[in-house]
Protein backbone atom coordinates (compact mmCIF):
# COMPACT_ATOMS: atom_id res chain seq x y z
CA UNK A 1 0.00 0.00 0.00
CA UNK A 2 1.06 3.58 -0.62
CA UNK A 3 3.23 4.91 2.21
CA UNK A 4 0.82 7.79 2.75
CA UNK A 5 -1.68 5.22 4.00
CA UNK A 6 0.06 2.36 5.75
CA UNK A 7 2.55 -0.40 5.13
CA UNK A 8 0.28 -3.32 5.94
CA UNK A 9 -0.47 -6.06 3.43
CA UNK A 10 -4.05 -5.79 2.19
CA UNK A 11 -6.40 -8.19 3.95
CA UNK A 12 -9.85 -9.14 2.63
CA UNK A 13 -11.39 -10.07 6.02
CA UNK A 14 -13.79 -12.37 4.17
CA UNK A 15 -14.47 -14.83 7.00
CA UNK A 16 -14.64 -12.14 9.68
CA UNK A 17 -17.10 -10.05 7.69
CA UNK A 18 -19.23 -13.12 7.03
CA UNK A 19 -19.43 -13.73 10.79
CA UNK A 20 -20.19 -10.08 11.59
CA UNK A 21 -22.95 -9.93 8.99
CA UNK A 22 -24.53 -13.03 10.48
CA UNK A 23 -24.54 -11.32 13.87
CA UNK A 24 -26.19 -8.25 12.35
CA UNK A 25 -28.72 -10.45 10.53
CA UNK A 26 -29.75 -12.12 13.77
CA UNK A 27 -30.08 -8.85 15.67
CA UNK A 28 -32.07 -7.04 12.98
CA UNK A 29 -34.36 -9.98 12.30
CA UNK A 30 -35.47 -9.95 15.94
CA UNK A 31 -35.42 -6.20 16.45
CA UNK A 32 -38.77 -4.49 16.90
CA UNK A 33 -38.62 -0.74 16.31
CA UNK A 34 -41.31 1.51 17.67
CA UNK A 35 -41.36 3.45 14.41
CA UNK A 36 -41.16 2.77 10.68
CA UNK A 37 -38.78 5.58 9.77
CA UNK A 38 -35.81 5.36 7.42
CA UNK A 39 -32.85 6.41 9.53
CA UNK A 40 -33.89 4.98 12.90
CA UNK A 41 -36.70 2.54 12.24
CA UNK A 42 -38.05 -0.33 10.16
CA UNK A 43 -37.36 1.20 6.73
CA UNK A 44 -33.66 1.01 7.59
CA UNK A 45 -34.13 -2.73 8.13
CA UNK A 46 -35.82 -2.98 4.73
CA UNK A 47 -32.81 -1.34 3.10
CA UNK A 48 -30.35 -3.59 4.92
CA UNK A 49 -32.13 -6.87 4.12
CA UNK A 50 -32.75 -5.96 0.48
CA UNK A 51 -29.05 -5.39 -0.10
CA UNK A 52 -28.22 -8.42 1.99
CA UNK A 53 -30.24 -10.36 -0.55
CA UNK A 54 -28.54 -8.61 -3.47
CA UNK A 55 -25.03 -9.38 -2.21
CA UNK A 56 -25.73 -12.92 -0.96
CA UNK A 57 -28.39 -14.11 -3.46
CA UNK A 58 -30.28 -15.59 -0.52
CA UNK A 59 -34.04 -15.19 -1.08
CA UNK A 60 -34.67 -15.42 2.66
CA UNK A 61 -33.42 -11.84 3.05
CA UNK A 62 -35.66 -10.61 0.22
CA UNK A 63 -38.65 -12.17 1.96
CA UNK A 64 -37.67 -10.52 5.24
CA UNK A 65 -37.42 -7.12 3.57
CA UNK A 66 -40.72 -7.56 1.72
CA UNK A 67 -42.53 -8.59 4.90
CA UNK A 68 -41.21 -5.61 6.85
CA UNK A 69 -42.08 -3.20 4.03
CA UNK A 70 -45.53 -4.73 3.75
CA UNK A 71 -46.12 -4.08 7.45
CA UNK A 72 -44.90 -0.49 7.08
CA UNK A 73 -47.43 0.11 4.28
CA UNK A 74 -50.17 -1.59 6.30
CA UNK A 75 -49.41 0.70 9.24
CA UNK A 76 -49.89 3.70 6.95
CA UNK A 77 -53.23 2.36 5.69
CA UNK A 78 -54.36 1.86 9.27
CA UNK A 79 -53.10 5.35 10.19
CA UNK A 80 -50.98 4.09 13.05
CA UNK A 81 -48.67 7.10 12.80
CA UNK A 82 -45.37 5.20 12.75
CA UNK A 83 -44.19 7.53 9.95
CA UNK A 84 -44.86 11.26 10.18
CA UNK A 85 -46.66 12.90 7.27
CA UNK A 86 -43.85 15.40 6.81
CA UNK A 87 -41.19 16.03 4.18
CA UNK A 88 -38.42 14.67 6.42
CA UNK A 89 -36.12 12.10 4.83
CA UNK A 90 -35.16 10.71 8.22
CA UNK A 91 -38.59 10.25 9.78
CA UNK A 92 -41.27 11.30 7.30
CA UNK A 93 -42.96 10.39 4.05
CA UNK A 94 -39.91 11.32 2.00
CA UNK A 95 -37.99 8.43 3.56
CA UNK A 96 -40.64 5.91 2.51
CA UNK A 97 -40.93 7.36 -1.00
CA UNK A 98 -37.15 7.53 -1.39
CA UNK A 99 -36.80 3.85 -0.47
CA UNK A 100 -39.50 2.92 -2.98
CA UNK A 101 -37.73 4.82 -5.77
CA UNK A 102 -34.34 3.39 -4.79
CA UNK A 103 -35.63 -0.21 -4.83
CA UNK A 104 -37.29 0.37 -8.20
CA UNK A 105 -34.19 1.93 -9.74
CA UNK A 106 -32.01 -0.88 -8.41
CA UNK A 107 -34.39 -3.48 -9.93
CA UNK A 108 -35.59 -5.02 -6.68
CA UNK A 109 -39.31 -4.54 -6.98
CA UNK A 110 -42.11 -2.36 -8.27
CA UNK A 111 -44.78 -1.82 -5.63
CA UNK A 112 -47.28 -0.81 -8.36
CA UNK A 113 -48.48 2.02 -6.12
CA UNK A 114 -47.48 4.99 -8.24
CA UNK A 115 -50.89 6.67 -7.80
CA UNK A 116 -50.43 6.50 -4.04
CA UNK A 117 -46.89 7.82 -4.23
CA UNK A 118 -48.02 10.67 -6.50
CA UNK A 119 -50.43 11.66 -3.72
CA UNK A 120 -47.58 11.42 -1.22
CA UNK A 121 -45.44 13.60 -3.51
CA UNK A 122 -48.00 16.39 -3.33
CA UNK A 123 -47.98 16.26 0.47
CA UNK A 124 -44.17 16.22 0.55
CA UNK A 125 -43.95 19.18 -1.83
CA UNK A 126 -46.27 21.39 0.21
CA UNK A 127 -44.53 20.51 3.48
CA UNK A 128 -41.09 21.04 1.93
CA UNK A 129 -42.01 24.49 0.57
CA UNK A 130 -43.12 25.52 4.03
CA UNK A 131 -39.85 24.27 5.49
CA UNK A 132 -37.78 26.25 2.97
CA UNK A 133 -39.73 29.39 3.88
CA UNK A 134 -38.89 28.68 7.52
CA UNK A 135 -35.19 28.30 6.64
CA UNK A 136 -35.07 24.54 7.21
CA UNK A 137 -32.92 23.24 4.38
CA UNK A 138 -31.63 20.28 6.38
CA UNK A 139 -30.81 17.14 4.35
CA UNK A 140 -31.90 14.65 6.99
CA UNK A 141 -34.72 16.54 8.69
CA UNK A 142 -35.85 19.27 6.32
CA UNK A 143 -36.70 20.20 2.75
CA UNK A 144 -33.38 19.30 1.13
CA UNK A 145 -34.01 15.55 1.34
CA UNK A 146 -37.33 16.10 -0.47
CA UNK A 147 -35.69 18.10 -3.26
CA UNK A 148 -33.16 15.29 -3.66
CA UNK A 149 -35.96 12.73 -3.81
CA UNK A 150 -37.83 14.70 -6.50
CA UNK A 151 -34.71 14.70 -8.67
CA UNK A 152 -35.23 10.93 -9.02
CA UNK A 153 -38.99 11.25 -9.67
CA UNK A 154 -38.88 13.30 -12.85
CA UNK A 155 -39.61 10.31 -15.10
CA UNK A 156 -42.31 8.89 -12.84
CA UNK A 157 -44.33 11.93 -11.81
CA UNK A 158 -45.05 14.66 -14.34
CA UNK A 159 -45.43 17.14 -11.50
CA UNK A 160 -41.87 16.63 -10.26
CA UNK A 161 -40.44 19.28 -12.61
CA UNK A 162 -42.87 21.85 -11.24
CA UNK A 163 -42.04 20.86 -7.65
CA UNK A 164 -38.32 21.24 -8.30
CA UNK A 165 -38.70 24.61 -10.02
CA UNK A 166 -40.80 26.02 -7.19
CA UNK A 167 -38.41 24.77 -4.53
CA UNK A 168 -35.38 26.19 -6.35
CA UNK A 169 -37.10 29.60 -6.51
CA UNK A 170 -37.68 29.48 -2.75
CA UNK A 171 -34.07 28.46 -2.07
CA UNK A 172 -32.89 31.36 -4.21
CA UNK A 173 -35.12 33.74 -2.24
CA UNK A 174 -33.84 32.42 1.09
CA UNK A 175 -30.15 32.45 0.24
CA UNK A 176 -27.91 35.18 1.59
CA UNK A 177 -25.81 36.91 -1.09
CA UNK A 178 -22.43 38.47 -0.19
CA UNK A 179 -19.39 39.66 -2.07
CA UNK A 180 -17.70 36.31 -1.38
CA UNK A 181 -20.60 34.13 -2.52
CA UNK A 182 -23.93 32.80 -1.22
CA UNK A 183 -25.07 30.67 1.69
CA UNK A 184 -28.25 29.35 3.24
CA UNK A 185 -28.52 29.04 7.00
CA UNK A 186 -30.23 25.94 8.34
CA UNK A 187 -32.70 26.85 11.08
CA UNK A 188 -33.24 23.21 12.02
CA UNK A 189 -29.70 22.51 13.21
CA UNK A 190 -29.38 26.02 14.62
CA UNK A 191 -32.41 25.46 16.84
CA UNK A 192 -31.12 22.01 17.84
CA UNK A 193 -27.76 23.48 18.90
CA UNK A 194 -29.18 26.78 20.18
CA UNK A 195 -26.85 28.66 17.82
CA UNK A 196 -29.21 30.86 15.78
CA UNK A 197 -26.44 32.72 13.96
CA UNK A 198 -24.20 29.78 13.02
CA UNK A 199 -23.59 28.41 9.55
CA UNK A 200 -23.04 24.71 8.96
CA UNK A 201 -20.69 23.28 6.29
CA UNK A 202 -21.41 19.54 6.54
CA UNK A 203 -23.25 16.92 4.47
CA UNK A 204 -25.95 16.15 7.02
CA UNK A 205 -27.03 19.69 7.89
CA UNK A 206 -25.07 22.20 5.85
CA UNK A 207 -23.71 23.73 2.67
CA UNK A 208 -21.92 20.61 1.38
CA UNK A 209 -25.14 18.60 1.48
CA UNK A 210 -26.94 21.45 -0.28
CA UNK A 211 -24.37 21.49 -3.09
CA UNK A 212 -24.55 17.71 -3.58
CA UNK A 213 -28.34 17.81 -3.88
CA UNK A 214 -28.27 20.80 -6.23
CA UNK A 215 -25.74 19.01 -8.46
CA UNK A 216 -28.17 16.10 -8.76
CA UNK A 217 -30.97 18.54 -9.59
CA UNK A 218 -28.73 20.20 -12.20
CA UNK A 219 -28.36 16.84 -13.94
CA UNK A 220 -32.14 16.69 -14.47
CA UNK A 221 -31.91 19.78 -16.69
CA UNK A 222 -34.61 21.60 -14.72
CA UNK A 223 -34.11 25.30 -13.92
CA UNK A 224 -30.44 24.92 -14.80
CA UNK A 225 -29.56 28.62 -14.86
CA UNK A 226 -30.93 29.19 -11.37
CA UNK A 227 -29.51 25.95 -10.01
CA UNK A 228 -26.04 26.67 -11.37
CA UNK A 229 -26.13 30.19 -9.93
CA UNK A 230 -26.87 28.80 -6.46
CA UNK A 231 -24.24 26.06 -6.77
CA UNK A 232 -21.58 28.54 -7.87
CA UNK A 233 -22.53 30.91 -5.08
CA UNK A 234 -22.36 28.21 -2.40
CA UNK A 235 -19.05 26.92 -3.75
CA UNK A 236 -17.56 30.41 -3.94
CA UNK A 237 -18.54 31.09 -0.33
CA UNK A 238 -17.11 27.73 0.79
CA UNK A 239 -13.81 28.42 -0.99
CA UNK A 240 -13.60 31.80 0.73
CA UNK A 241 -13.24 29.92 4.04
CA UNK A 242 -10.30 27.78 2.88
CA UNK A 243 -7.16 27.84 5.01
CA UNK A 244 -3.85 26.00 4.85
CA UNK A 245 -3.29 23.14 7.28
CA UNK A 246 -0.64 23.12 9.98
CA UNK A 247 0.16 19.72 11.42
CA UNK A 248 2.48 21.18 14.04
CA UNK A 249 -0.41 23.03 15.68
CA UNK A 250 -2.80 20.15 14.88
CA UNK A 251 -4.80 22.29 12.50
CA UNK A 252 -5.88 19.46 10.20
CA UNK A 253 -8.85 20.95 8.36
CA UNK A 254 -8.91 23.18 5.31
CA UNK A 255 -12.56 24.10 5.83
CA UNK A 256 -14.63 24.92 8.91
CA UNK A 257 -17.27 22.65 10.38
CA UNK A 258 -19.30 25.70 11.37
CA UNK A 259 -19.04 29.46 11.46
CA UNK A 260 -20.30 30.83 14.73
CA UNK A 261 -21.51 34.36 15.63
CA UNK A 262 -19.14 37.23 14.85
CA UNK A 263 -17.74 35.17 11.96
CA UNK A 264 -15.67 32.93 14.24
CA UNK A 265 -14.87 29.77 12.28
CA UNK A 266 -14.67 26.39 14.01
CA UNK A 267 -12.28 24.39 11.84
CA UNK A 268 -11.99 21.46 14.26
CA UNK A 269 -10.16 18.27 13.37
CA UNK A 270 -13.02 15.88 12.73
CA UNK A 271 -13.17 13.69 9.63
CA UNK A 272 -16.38 11.80 8.90
CA UNK A 273 -19.42 11.52 6.66
CA UNK A 274 -21.40 14.24 8.40
CA UNK A 275 -18.59 16.82 8.75
CA UNK A 276 -15.03 17.39 7.64
CA UNK A 277 -12.89 18.03 4.59
CA UNK A 278 -14.05 14.90 2.78
CA UNK A 279 -17.39 16.65 2.32
CA UNK A 280 -15.69 19.47 0.45
CA UNK A 281 -13.45 17.09 -1.51
CA UNK A 282 -16.53 15.21 -2.70
CA UNK A 283 -18.54 18.26 -3.74
CA UNK A 284 -15.59 19.77 -5.62
CA UNK A 285 -14.89 16.51 -7.47
CA UNK A 286 -18.56 16.18 -8.44
CA UNK A 287 -18.95 19.84 -9.35
CA UNK A 288 -15.75 19.77 -11.35
CA UNK A 289 -17.03 16.86 -13.43
CA UNK A 290 -20.66 17.93 -13.80
CA UNK A 291 -19.98 21.64 -14.40
CA UNK A 292 -16.77 20.93 -16.37
CA UNK A 293 -14.59 23.01 -14.03
CA UNK A 294 -11.05 21.68 -13.88
CA UNK A 295 -10.16 24.20 -11.18
CA UNK A 296 -12.55 22.47 -8.76
CA UNK A 297 -11.20 19.04 -9.66
CA UNK A 298 -7.67 20.19 -8.82
CA UNK A 299 -8.83 21.62 -5.49
CA UNK A 300 -10.67 18.39 -4.69
CA UNK A 301 -7.55 16.33 -5.34
CA UNK A 302 -5.48 18.59 -3.11
CA UNK A 303 -7.97 18.44 -0.24
CA UNK A 304 -8.47 14.69 -0.38
CA UNK A 305 -4.72 14.02 -0.60
CA UNK A 306 -4.24 16.16 2.51
CA UNK A 307 -6.71 13.95 4.39
CA UNK A 308 -4.42 10.99 3.75
CA UNK A 309 -1.65 12.62 5.78
CA UNK A 310 -4.03 12.82 8.72
CA UNK A 311 -3.87 9.04 9.03
CA UNK A 312 -0.23 9.20 10.06
CA UNK A 313 -0.93 12.17 12.33
CA UNK A 314 -3.95 10.45 13.94
CA UNK A 315 -5.97 13.48 12.95
CA UNK A 316 -9.40 11.98 12.35
CA UNK A 317 -10.61 11.57 15.94
CA UNK A 318 -12.96 8.64 15.34
CA UNK A 319 -13.97 6.31 18.14
CA UNK A 320 -16.58 3.99 16.61
CA UNK A 321 -17.18 1.75 13.57
CA UNK A 322 -20.50 3.30 12.48
CA UNK A 323 -21.35 5.34 9.39
CA UNK A 324 -22.10 8.93 10.34
CA UNK A 325 -18.95 9.80 12.26
CA UNK A 326 -17.14 6.48 12.35
CA UNK A 327 -14.69 4.36 10.39
CA UNK A 328 -17.19 2.56 8.13
CA UNK A 329 -18.38 5.94 6.84
CA UNK A 330 -14.83 6.83 5.85
CA UNK A 331 -14.48 3.41 4.22
CA UNK A 332 -17.42 4.28 2.00
CA UNK A 333 -16.44 7.88 1.35
CA UNK A 334 -13.00 7.00 0.03
CA UNK A 335 -14.55 4.25 -2.06
CA UNK A 336 -16.87 6.90 -3.54
CA UNK A 337 -13.90 9.19 -4.24
CA UNK A 338 -12.25 6.39 -6.17
CA UNK A 339 -15.43 5.89 -8.21
CA UNK A 340 -15.66 9.62 -8.94
CA UNK A 341 -12.01 10.32 -9.71
CA UNK A 342 -10.68 6.98 -10.95
CA UNK A 343 -7.67 7.37 -8.61
CA UNK A 344 -6.96 3.91 -7.16
CA UNK A 345 -5.14 5.40 -4.19
CA UNK A 346 -8.51 6.20 -2.64
CA UNK A 347 -9.44 2.53 -2.77
CA UNK A 348 -6.31 1.76 -0.79
CA UNK A 349 -7.35 4.35 1.79
CA UNK A 350 -10.82 2.82 1.86
CA UNK A 351 -9.19 -0.52 2.69
CA UNK A 352 -7.27 1.15 5.49
CA UNK A 353 -10.46 2.44 7.10
CA UNK A 354 -12.06 -0.96 6.62
CA UNK A 355 -9.15 -2.42 8.61
CA UNK A 356 -9.80 0.15 11.34
CA UNK A 357 -13.46 -0.85 11.34
CA UNK A 358 -12.47 -4.48 11.77
CA UNK A 359 -10.21 -3.53 14.67
CA UNK A 360 -13.19 -1.91 16.41
CA UNK A 361 -15.39 -4.91 15.76
CA UNK A 362 -12.86 -7.27 17.32
CA UNK A 363 -13.60 -5.55 20.64
CA UNK A 364 -17.27 -4.90 19.92
CA UNK A 365 -19.80 -5.88 22.59
CA UNK A 366 -22.73 -7.06 20.47
CA UNK A 367 -24.98 -7.26 23.51
CA UNK A 368 -24.46 -3.63 24.53
CA UNK A 369 -23.40 -1.72 21.43
CA UNK A 370 -25.76 -2.99 18.73
CA UNK A 371 -27.27 0.46 18.24
CA UNK A 372 -29.98 0.83 15.66
CA UNK A 373 -30.09 3.05 12.61
CA UNK A 374 -28.40 3.67 9.31
CA UNK A 375 -26.17 6.50 10.49
CA UNK A 376 -25.26 5.52 14.03
CA UNK A 377 -26.01 1.83 14.13
CA UNK A 378 -25.51 -1.60 12.67
CA UNK A 379 -27.68 -1.17 9.56
CA UNK A 380 -25.30 1.35 7.99
CA UNK A 381 -22.26 -0.55 9.26
CA UNK A 382 -23.65 -3.73 7.70
CA UNK A 383 -24.19 -2.08 4.32
CA UNK A 384 -20.54 -1.05 4.22
CA UNK A 385 -19.34 -4.50 5.27
CA UNK A 386 -21.36 -6.29 2.62
CA UNK A 387 -20.34 -3.74 0.00
CA UNK A 388 -16.66 -4.39 0.74
CA UNK A 389 -17.07 -8.05 -0.23
CA UNK A 390 -18.83 -7.74 -3.57
CA UNK A 391 -18.25 -6.25 -6.99
CA UNK A 392 -22.01 -6.03 -7.57
CA UNK A 393 -22.95 -2.43 -8.39
CA UNK A 394 -25.65 -1.15 -6.05
CA UNK A 395 -27.37 2.19 -5.50
CA UNK A 396 -27.71 2.39 -1.70
CA UNK A 397 -24.83 4.90 -1.64
CA UNK A 398 -27.29 7.34 -3.20
CA UNK A 399 -28.96 7.76 0.17
CA UNK A 400 -25.73 9.17 1.62
CA UNK A 401 -25.12 11.62 -1.26
CA UNK A 402 -22.23 9.53 -2.55
CA UNK A 403 -23.57 8.49 -5.95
Amino acid sequence: MNSLVCDETEITYESEIYDYLQKIDNILEKREYQNDTLFSGNLGRVLYFMYRYRTSDNLYFADLASNILGQVLENIREKKGRISFTSSLSSGLTGLCFINTLLEDDDFMDLEMNKTFIQFDEIIFKKACQQIKEGNLDYLHGALGSLYYFSFRVQKNENASFYITEMIDLIMEGSVCQSNGMYFKNTYINKMNDTPDSLNFGFAHGLSGMVMVLLKVYQTGIANNEVQKIINGFIEFTLSKYQEIDFETKQFSHFPMTIEPKNKANYGSFLGWCYGDLNQATIFYQAGIILKRNDLTRIAKNISRTTLKRIQEKGAYLDNPFFCHGTSGLTQMYDALEQISGDTLYQEVSQYWLSQTMDYLEKFDWELENNGGLLGGIEGLGLVLMGSQTYTKTLWNRLFLLQ
